[in-house]
């Protein structure tokens, strides 16, 4: 709880997997101060960290706000070319929209690459396709089924060899949960 504006912070890992050069966890964020409500698959205003996400900036100099840890969101506003975007707030990343295969390709500070898709996709618009680490692990969504994320892989490679691991998500199919995360 913090005190001087009434938030409630709640941060839970259901499950995590290390190696890979990529950690990788089902860690969902919550905070009651969301300027809208959602529902992603994971109860209201609760945010899986490893599903992160752009979407439509409230702010009034932003375009876009990247959703993932909710305490620390990030926004990025349209700069003088269309397809490329201006981070704000100190934020050290590049950000451009890629008009071909239309997605977002967030690029930080140390090289690690992220892809989303753009805001006009079919089924998860803003939604996390991708990461590559600098040393070449990626971390992917592979399988997708309507706006829910099926199936993600990371893999490792040291030489002519690669070895992948597989995160499956099952959703629940019917009654007043039907739609959220079974098991990860």
């Amino acid at each position: 709880m913090r005190y001087f504006n009434g938030e409630v912070r709640i941060e839970v890992t259901d499950v995590a997997a290390s190696g890979y050069g990529i950690p990788w966890s089902h860690t969902r964020t919550y905070s009651n101060q969301q300027k809208h409500d959602f529902d992603r698959g994971n109860g209201w205003n609760w945010n899986p960290t490893s599903w992160p996400y752009f979407g439509s900036s409230q702010l009034s100099d932003a375009s876009l706000t990247l959703f993932s840890n909710l305490y620390n969101l990030r926004y990025f506003s349209q700069g003088a070319q269309p397809e490329v975007y201006t981070p704000q707030f100190g934020d050290l990343s590049t950000l451009v929209h890629n008009n071909g295969d239309q997605s977002l390709v967030i690029t930080e500070a140390d090289g690690t690459v992220f892809v989303f898709h753009d805001l006009t996709h079919y089924s998860r618009p803003g939604g996390f396709v991708s990461m590559t680490a600098p040393g070449g692990n990626a971390l992917e969504v592979t399988q997708e089924s309507g706006s829910r994320i099926v199936e993600m892989q990371r893999s490792v490679s040291d030489g002519s060899i690669t070895v992948t691991e597989s995160f499956l998500y099952d959703y629940v199919t019917s009654g007043e949960l039907s739609g959220h995360v079974d098991t990860c």
